[in-house]
């Protein structure tokens, strides 16, 4: 995992971004093949505004102001020599629980997890600013949603 934080610090702004969309992409598919089922959503069955607002506009922002901000800067603010994989780690178990709706989503909320509270830690020991830290976290997570609202949409699961 030091490895890949490691790696990830290296990449420029748009690159996580773009690391983070291929790497969801690659996930869904791969769990898709392996259990089609599996990746099911109780939002699957809501109406094409619902999933707009709920899930792109309002999720991305307050999953990451409770599963990222809070969970790293509060471990920043309590040990300010706070090993970051643990901060990591416990936010994307955090982030995971909330999305408990079957193991498949389970192990894919726990990846997406890790990128995420990996980009809030990476963005933040950059600038030290907690809101650039933020608001980049919620746009990636934000075009994260997206890409599974435009599934969702080509595949028929909601209109």
């Amino acid at each position: 995992m030091r490895k890949i934080y490691w790696w990830l610090s290296q990449r420029s702004w748009w690159q996580l971004a773009i690391f983070g969309i291929l790497v969801k992409a690659i996930l869904v598919l791969t769990i898709q093949l392996i259990s089609p089922d599996s990746l099911r959503h109780p939002g699957d069955s809501y109406s094409l505004m619902r999933v707009l607002i709920e899930f792109i506009i309002i999720a991305p922002w307050l999953e990451t102001a409770i599963f990222q901000v809070l969970p790293i800067e509060l471990g920043f603010r309590l040990n300010k020599a706070s090993n970051k994989l643990i901060l990591v780690s416990v936010s994307a178990l955090l982030f995971s629980l909330d999305h408990l709706y079957s193991l498949g989503y389970l192990v894919y909320s726990l990846i997406m997890g890790l990128v995420l509270a990996s980009y809030y830690v990476i963005i933040k020991m950059r600038t030290d600013d907690v809101f650039k830290s933020f608001a980049f976290v919620s746009f990636c997570h934000l075009l994260m949603n997206f890409l599974s609202f435009i599934i969702l949409i080509l595949s028929n699961k909601i209109t």
